[in-house]
């Protein structure tokens, strides 16, 4: 979208998640996704991640497994993103997900 209207140029990639105090997540397991309790702390988090449209077009995978470690950390999961591999075994869950074609390496 930022293509088509012409911009190239910083970004930054603001998100908030609410009502989220002792709400399951999906956690991914090999024969599918079982249910975990998770932000145990807190109902509401904001976080920002820095980027430019040059990253997001080029690493998406990248900006996606950014916005995924700063999710788990903040939530009270880090067990999910301990080591980039895991994070990165997670997008790719992702595209199997939703039945994109798994690649064998990312755009990160």
């Amino acid at each position: 979208m930022l293509q088509l209207l012409g911009y190239s140029g910083p970004l930054l990639i603001e998100t908030t998640l609410r009502s989220i105090l002792g709400a399951p997540w999906l956690q991914p397991v090999d024969w599918g996704l079982i249910p975990k309790f998770t932000s145990e702390l807190y109902d509401e988090v904001t976080f920002s991640i820095p980027s430019t449209t040059e990253t997001l077009i080029e690493k998406p995978d990248g900006v996606a497994m950014e916005i995924l470690r700063v999710v788990f950390f903040s939530v009270n999961c880090s067990s999910l993103a301990e080591t980039p591999g895991m994070i990165e075994a997670l997008i790719k869950k992702g595209y199997g997900f939703n039945f994109w074609e798994v690649p064998t390496t990312l755009h990160a």
